[in-house]
């Protein structure tokens, strides 16, 4: 045993040399020892993991993950070894195998802090925020005056709608970093910090004071163009600001740092819209547009078309029992659900819903569209074998089965203070591509109630043009494809309203909302068969955590000035008006 600890140690000591000959360019040197210590020890996991990493910096990915996996199989494997092959898999796009590798690491190593961290920030880009705070909350723990962390397990906070938490976290992250001895903080660390700070004071209804914070980060850097891009959306900008915003642009473009090119040239467009000036707004957004949509796999006649022949899974005669099988049972939590395009008004029918003390606003809960992949595959429906899972008992029942624990698990996590034994509580789910499932979410939960939120279609797509979403949208960055995603979206959803019932499936529309809200707001309530409540109205006044992009409209009265807006910019949104022509 004496022995193998010392050639262990020898073998350590070597792969040390070896990686400062790779990092000092002597490359082939580096790989030909490797390969060496892996010849007379093809059992030694870190040798496996040190050759692993240079087959993927030379882009031999396929050999690289034998390696990794070798690393991690291996008794002496490390946590080093797992945690190189989460990175991996992160940089090639396989972010749930990451989670799958990390969370075995976790369990081998549950006191490594590196370990938690990345298993939490995994579980985050996973939109897994429950587990990730879980995770974060635990890796905390351990080690209390981890800044990284307290920012990690604020932004899980805020996207798992506890915004003043959220606060909370960012506050201590700040104070940490500021003294931390260890792992010291960039400027640039401490800014985006602030910014997160920032954004969950928007998310918090508190957008004087996210105004000014905006406005003191920049201050401090004038060039900190993730605080314009904020900044923009929250406000109307000066003058003076847009000046300043168009010289550092200029500047990003000398230097060719694009992530500053794109946040700044939306920000200038969200800008020159509020200073009515269509021409310059959408030469700005163009430009920006064009630079997220350079950088997707994205095809549009692929998408489209799969949209459009999904309602052939969901022949009509299976919504024909819905209305005498609905009140067969009554859930503690029965789900609402808002489905339509991004900006088309859901997330003021939420507010307005949500102000009702029998309903819950859950905003956009990512477990449906989960469940779904998890049963059915990504590539749901598209092939012939789909038209039978698309009706099969047992994939319905672990649906409904999932979804509804799910919801129940929200709301105790949102609303611990309310008890469903004094009442009926519903759930909205503002998820709004589940359009694309209703056929799915009515079989398998024929309580729920589906309102479809629907805007001007121009008005809608410019709206979504305008947007830095962060989460994936990625026919919104063209305007060909954003018209012809919208078309055959429309398609769908003509079909669900003619054979869905309508005691099951409304649509609201966002004018008649704005026009007359009251009226509006009666229907919908009498839709989700709860009472009138006058709250509604005050639905501006709500505290709740709005974490969507309308996150600072709906903290205002009802306002008129977003209908219609589309006209001005006729002439500078020809791609967007021909393909709706061509998709008529």
């Amino acid at each position: 045993m004496a022995g193998k600890n010392l050639s262990t140690k020898s073998h350590d000591k070597r792969l040390e040399k070896i990686r400062k000959l790779w990092h000092s360019g002597d490359r082939q040197n580096a790989v030909n020892q490797c390969q060496d210590i892996l010849r007379h020890n093809p059992q030694y996991a870190p040798a496996h993991l040190v050759y692993a990493d240079f087959l993927s910096n030379n882009g031999n990915a396929q050999e690289a993950a034998k390696h990794y996996q070798a690393a991690c199989s291996l008794s002496d494997t490390t946590a080093e070894c797992f945690l190189g092959f989460a990175h991996f898999l992160k940089q090639a796009g396989q972010s749930q195998n990451a989670q799958e590798v990390l969370s075995v690491g976790f369990k081998k190593w549950p006191l490594n802090v590196q370990m938690a961290r990345e298993l939490g920030v995994v579980f985050a880009e996973n939109d897994q925020h429950f587990h990730a705070r879980q995770v974060f909350e635990h890796c905390l723990q351990l080690k209390p005056d981890d800044w990284i962390c307290w920012n990690h397990l604020g932004c899980s906070y805020a996207q798992d709608n506890h915004a003043k938490k959220a606060i909370a976290c960012f506050d201590k992250s700040l104070a940490f970093a500021r003294k931390s001895p260890w792992d010291s903080p960039s400027k640039q660390d401490v800014e985006n910090i602030s910014i997160n700070k920032a954004s969950a004071l928007i998310y918090a209804g508190e957008t004087n004071t996210a105004r000014q914070m905006f406005e003191a980060i920049l201050a401090a850097n004038p060039k900190s163009h993730r605080a314009w891009s904020d900044l923009s959306s929250l406000t109307k900008c000066t003058p003076k600001q847009i000046a300043e915003m168009e010289k550092h642009l200029q500047t990003a473009q000398l230097s060719g740092n694009q992530v500053a090119l794109r946040d700044l040239h939306f920000a200038l467009g969200r800008s020159w819209d509020k200073a009515k000036d269509p021409k310059k707004s959408m030469a700005h957004l163009d430009a920006g547009n064009k630079i997220v949509r350079s950088g997707l796999h994205y095809d549009s006649a692929e998408v489209c078309d799969r949209i459009r022949h999904t309602p052939e899974y969901f022949p009509p005669e299976i919504f024909s029992n819905l209305e005498v099988s609905e009140n067969q049972r009554k859930l503690n939590y029965q789900p609402v659900f808002i489905v339509g395009m991004p900006r088309c008004g859901s997330t003021l029918t939420e507010q307005i819903l949500a102000s009702h003390p029998q309903i819950v606003g859950a905003g956009e809960i990512t477990a449906l569209p989960m469940i779904k992949k998890n049963l059915l595959g990504t590539d749901f429906p598209s092939r012939p074998e789909h038209r039978s899972l698309a009706h099969a008992p047992e994939i319905l029942s672990q649906l409904r089965d999932s979804y509804l624990s799910e919801i129940s698990r929200i709301v105790r996590d949102l609303r611990p203070d309310i008890d469903p034994k004094q009442g009926q509580i519903l759930v909205i789910d503002k998820m709004l591509g589940n359009f694309d499932m209703i056929g799915l979410i009515l079989q398998a939960i024929p309580e729920a109630r589906i309102i479809h939120c629907q805007r001007n279609r121009i008005d809608t797509c410019i709206s979504c043009y305008s947007m830095l979403f962060n989460s994936p949208v990625n026919y919104s960055y063209d305007q060909k494809e954003l018209a012809e995603f919208y078309s055959a979206y429309e398609e769908q959803m003509r079909y669900w309203h003619a054979h869905v019932p309508p005691s099951t499936l409304i649509k609201s529309r966002y004018e008649e909302m704005v026009a007359d809200t009251e009226v509006q707001a009666r229907r919908l309530l009498e839709f989700v068969n709860v009472p009138w409540h006058p709250g509604v109205l005050d639905f501006y006044k709500q505290k709740r955590t709005v974490s969507t992009a309308s996150m600072a409209q709906v903290r205002k009265p009802i306002y008129s000035s977003s209908v219609e807006r589309w006209r001005p910019y006729e002439p500078y949104i020809q791609p967007m008006l021909n393909a709706f022509e061509q998709n008529q």
